[in-house]
């Protein structure tokens, strides 16, 4: 039950930093509409290696937000 815990968190804040990358790209950074398609490919493909992998029975842990995940599943059991 924790690694489903763990996939659905990092799952989550993965989704939440690629919304916070592409409002960015499109209202901060000039030209930002031009990294707009290649960081949607890249979390595209992210997440599509992610859901390969678990699928497999393998922990797949993002640097910044598998700690966050991990956190996430300790303070629901507490």
């Amino acid at each position: 039950m924790r690694e489903v815990r763990f996939h659905a968190f990092q799952g989550l804040y993965l989704a939440v930093a690629w919304l916070v990358l592409d409002a960015v790209a499109d209202n901060v950074v000039p030209r930002g509409r031009a990294l707009t398609g290649p960081i949607k490919a890249a979390a595209f493909a992210l997440w599509v290696y992610m859901l390969y992998q678990t699928s497999r029975g393998m922990l797949v842990r993002l640097p910044l937000l598998g700690e966050l995940a991990d956190r996430s599943v300790d303070e629901q059991r507490a």
